[in-house]
């Protein structure tokens, strides 16, 4: 019973954190100057709607690709089995 109290609380937290209530009263504008400090829905890159234009744009695609593998290193795991996930179709 714990677990599920914790589970609806946990969503009832990350609700609030990522409402947009939330994100322009609490959190405060990061210090931080290499990151980008926009708020998470004006960023470009984050609207989904425009995810596949983004992904034809090879030039800056890769330059992402690059980025995370540098900082983070290549990907590991298992290949993915050949099927594009829950709604490939759409």
């Amino acid at each position: 019973m714990a677990l599920v109290s914790a589970c609806r609380a946990t969503t009832l937290f990350m609700s609030w954190a990522i409402s947009e209530e939330a994100q322009t009263s609490v959190v405060t504008p990061s210090v931080r100057t290499d990151i980008n400090t926009n708020n998470p829905w004006d960023i470009p890159e984050a609207y989904m709607a425009e995810f596949p234009k983004f992904m034809e744009d090879r030039t800056t695609a890769e330059e992402w690709r690059q980025t995370f593998t540098l900082n983070i290193g290549e990907a590991q795991g298992k290949p993915s089995p050949g099927w594009l996930g829950l709604h490939s179709g759409q």
